[in-house]
């Protein structure tokens, strides 16, 4: 009779439950990541930044175009019925099976909705509204760190995309960067007409140290910008996570 030599090997629960915790931080993390502006309080992670102000890196930014068929409800977050996030305002459309209703298939550029003096409130603004999303990490203490931050989004109110587009055409004509080479104060500010508007001010640029370890997070950033826009996603989330190793409040 042969003689079972099998030894019983000890439960490591330790390592169980920080697995278990790994994956639980993993499916939950993408419903922390957006900056909110709600009030005209610069928010993330339920904090408010001092000042209502943040210096971060912006490694890229996109179109975004919503329509909500109801009134707006701030107690109340939905999903848009028909939306379109890319890069070029002149091709981007809603994708067929992700939108709950496609206004126009031929695109924005010919939509109905997109067109001014469509509000059905009134005056020249648009039914559907356009948005500029931008994908970013906080500037952390030091280049090395840069590797294991988190994304951060942000969706910039339509009242404030006018100085986004300002911003852009600053540091591309002055200083001769993109977004993603030069560190960017964000902040909110109040405002008569629309309660605040998002600000945006060159801090310094990157040296070329730093852009070693930024130039890849502006590759991967070219994907992870274009998520689809529903309810669950990080452009509806109402705070966002703090980039590991960044400067906190």
């Amino acid at each position: 009779m042969q003689e079972n030599t099998n030894i019983a090997t000890p439960i490591d629960f330790k390592a169980m439950m920080e697995a278990a915790a790994k994956k639980a931080l993993d499916q939950t993390k993408a419903d922390a990541k957006l900056i909110s502006f709600k009030s005209g309080v610069l928010a993330f992670n339920g904090q408010a930044a001092p000042g209502n102000k943040i210096n971060a890196i912006v490694l890229g930014f996109a179109h975004e175009n919503q329509w909500f068929p109801g009134a707006y409800d701030p107690n109340k977050v939905v999903s848009a019925d028909c939306w379109a996030v890319g890069y070029d305002e002149a091709t981007m459309g809603p994708v067929l099976g992700k939108v709950t209703q496609i206004v126009n298939a031929a695109g924005c550029a010919s939509c109905p909705k997109n067109e001014w003096e469509s509000d059905p409130k009134g005056g020249k603004g648009k039914a559907c509204k356009n948005t500029i999303r931008l994908g970013m990490v906080l500037l952390p203490n030091d280049p090395s760190e840069l590797e294991n931050a988190d994304f951060l989004f942000a969706r910039i109110p339509v009242t404030s995309v006018a100085n986004w587009n300002k911003y852009v055409q600053q540091i591309g004509n002055v200083v001769k960067r993109p977004p993603f080479g030069v560190i960017t104060e964000m902040s909110t500010v109040p405002d008569m007409k629309s309660q605040f508007k998002v600000n945006f001010k060159f801090v310094q640029l990157l040296d070329d140290h730093w852009l070693e370890q930024v130039m890849p997070l502006a590759e991967r950033m070219e994907t992870e910008l274009l998520f689809d826009n529903g309810v669950n996603s990080p452009a509806e989330s109402p705070a966002a996570a703090p980039a590991k190793g960044a400067k906190k409040f």
